[in-house]
């Protein structure tokens, strides 16, 4: 039943954050831009939590009132899972952080920029994602890449602690001994499906030096360059993180391949000859090199390479009636290398002309730290992978040019995806898969259904994919 004003007053009276409705003038400030697919989910009422209490007062409201609800942190969510026509809670303003010995302990709304920046300051990291205005809480707790992920491991194995508001309204601290069931859960599948979380406890690591680099091949050399990439970069050392990305951009569409990542130390001769051999299976060299070591403190290269990042990632907000634009994004795991008709098409489908979109297909290796921990071991199942493909693509106009946009991602997985191993990155959810829970979780979807009876076992928390058994 929707709630009367009376009840919406005070609901805004009894919160220490703020309540949004359509009329409010700082209404246009949770509005997304270009992040997801759909420009029409337009939240009816926004808590802006300013304290965990606020997310046990919203969250019962909700459930009051049967309204559907969303949980948003920091509003990157692909597929939109954290928007809705009903309530949004908005934890994005629980910024707070705090550093004890190699713990650091951060709210769910911190942004991955501001916590690597201060990390740095006493000489700490952690293996965080590349853009730094993505929210700490959503990336770790779907698994989190980055630029020290073969390194130090994935940010979800450096989750030791979860606070955690249950469908019940209890407020709860799970960790390995205390629910431990709930913290495996929480680890891999932790956006959404079980509450919301309200506070994490993340294990630094020491910073070290590194040097980064980025190599730019010709168009015409895609297919060598993606079959070079296949056979070097899943197979390097620890050390090195070499990710390659096929770029497309507005406003002329000129085609890029690019090489870029990061090696860990001050060492740019070592650099050199790690592309000189990448060069040599290519068959050309690179038209252009640059290469920069960079010291422990120094924290650009975490997104140094992310041109896409704007104002809007951060401060977020737009008139109601602005086209956002939308994001198309699919992905897949592969433990085998692309046969050389799989890159063919698609590097195909990548050249074809696009000068008003913005396309990226980015291989990115796996391996090392990120596979020594077992795939049960926490309910992110993707370790046995040699690399991930990811394809985007941004679009902005009439339905038919966002159609079109979307037929380009459809057509560019096809070329590569009968040779995945079926699962798919659950940080870069898809509303097209027809069983996305086998997808996002495979061998730990019966733990995490069995987990999800315990402890909310009237489904309070859902979403457009919920879990459920594979559909075979």
């Amino acid at each position: 039943m929707a709630p009367t004003p009376a009840e919406l007053k005070a609901l805004a009276a009894g919160l220490d954050g703020t309540l949004l409705l359509p009329a409010d003038p700082q209404y246009p400030s949770v509005l997304k831009w270009f992040i997801g697919r759909y420009d029409d989910l337009l939240p009816a009422v926004v808590v802006r939590c300013g304290s965990v209490d606020d997310v046990v007062v919203a969250l019962a409201f909700a459930c009051e009132h049967e309204l559907e609800f969303a949980v948003r942190s920091g509003a990157h969510s692909f597929a939109e899972h954290s928007s809705t026509t009903g309530l949004l809670i908005d934890v994005g303003q629980l910024r707070s952080m705090s550093v004890d010995g190699d713990l650091v302990t951060v709210g769910p709304g911190l942004r991955i920029g501001p916590l690597v920046d201060e990390l740095a300051t006493i000489g700490r990291t952690l293996p965080l994602g590349w853009c730094p205005y993505v929210g700490v809480a959503g990336a770790t707790l779907g698994g989190g890449f980055g630029p020290l992920a073969r390194y130090y491991g994935l940010a979800v194995d450096q989750l030791v602690a979860a606070q955690i508001v249950l469908a019940d309204g209890r407020v709860v601290t799970v960790d390995a001994s205390n629910e431990p069931d709930l913290f495996w859960a929480l680890r891999g599948a932790g956006g959404g499906h079980f509450g919301v979380v309200t506070q994490l406890v993340l294990r630094t690591s020491p910073a070290v030096p590194v040097t980064s680099f980025a190599a730019w091949w010709p168009a015409d050399q895609a297919v060598e360059l993606v079959d070079a990439w296949q056979r070097f970069a899943p197979f390097a050392p620890a050390e090195l993180n070499c990710m390659l990305v096929l770029h497309t951009a507005p406003p002329d569409g000129a085609h890029l391949a690019v090489v870029f990542g990061l090696y860990v130390g001050d060492d740019g001769q070592r650099v050199r000859i790690v592309l000189d051999e990448l060069a040599a299976q290519v068959g050309t060299a690179p038209e252009r090199i640059l290469i920069e070591p960079m010291p422990a403190g120094d924290t650009t290269y975490q997104y140094r390479f992310n041109g896409e990042v704007t104002q809007h990632d951060e401060l977020g907000g737009r008139p109601v009636d602005q086209d956002p634009g939308v994001r198309f994004v699919k992905s897949d795991f592969f433990e085998r290398r692309l046969p050389r008709e799989a890159i063919e098409a698609l590097v195909a489908n990548w050249r074809t002309s696009a000068p008003d979109q913005r396309r990226e297909i980015e291989f990115v290796p796996w391996g090392q730290a990120i596979g020594s921990v077992p795939a049960d071991a926490t309910a992110f199942v993707h370790r046995n992978a040699l690399f991930m493909v990811e394809t985007t693509i941004q679009s902005f106009g009439e339905p038919d040019r966002k159609r079109a946009a979307f037929d380009w991602a459809t057509a560019s997985q096809a070329a590569v995806h009968p040779y995945g191993n079926g699962h798919v990155y659950q940080n870069y959810p898809d509303p097209d898969l027809t069983d996305p829970s086998d997808a996002y979780y495979g061998l730990n979807l019966g733990r995490l259904l069995e987990i999800k009876a315990k402890y909310d076992p009237d489904g309070v928390f859902t979403s457009p994919q919920p879990l459920r058994r594979p559909v075979w």
